[in-house]
């Protein structure tokens, strides 16, 4: 998360946190294109996006059932910035490359969790979003267990220790 500025009427000036969700809708053309494919995999189902530079430049894959699939290959003149702008929304540190990075933002208004990863690679970092849908639910019934194994699992989740 980045800070603004607010001036108060005591001409204090106060750091004022802006939300990824907030920095998604800015109005650069990488917090445009990440909001865009953010959106997108929301709307396929996707369970993670892929941020993977190469020697072209950077893929942006999405897995939707299993299948990674090619969303857009952008140019290698992006790669440093689109990395920069993910880092900026997710609130990792900006000056720290070539170490594994991990965090985390929340898009109340999409209805998604985001867990982000971050790992060197030979052409730069590639970054892994993993997309938690607030608003899938599942019954144990769907798991495929069959009557006695829910059972046991369901008195096993009401106990109190353990």
């Amino acid at each position: 998360m980045s800070s603004i500025g607010v001036q108060h009427e005591h001409g204090i000036t106060v750091a004022k946190r802006r939300t990824a969700e907030q920095l998604l809708h800015d109005e650069g053309p990488y917090a445009r294109l990440l909001h865009d494919l953010v959106s997108m995999a929301k709307a396929q189902g996707a369970s993670d996006i892929h941020i993977e530079p190469n020697e072209q430049g950077v893929a942006l894959r999405v897995r939707v059932d299993g299948n990674l699939s090619l969303y857009k290959q952008v140019g290698s003149q992006h790669r440093e910035s689109l990395i920069l702008e993910v880092k900026r929304i997710f609130g990792l540190a900006i000056g720290i490359s070539g170490r594994p990075q991990d965090g985390r933002a929340a898009l109340p208004a999409l209805r998604l969790d985001l867990r982000v990863s971050l790992l060197p690679t030979h052409f730069g970092e590639k970054i892994v979003m993993r997309l938690l849908n607030l608003d899938a639910t599942f019954a144990l019934a769907d798991l495929g267990f069959t009557g006695v194994e829910r059972s046991v699992l369901e008195a096993a989740t009401g106990l109190e220790d353990g």
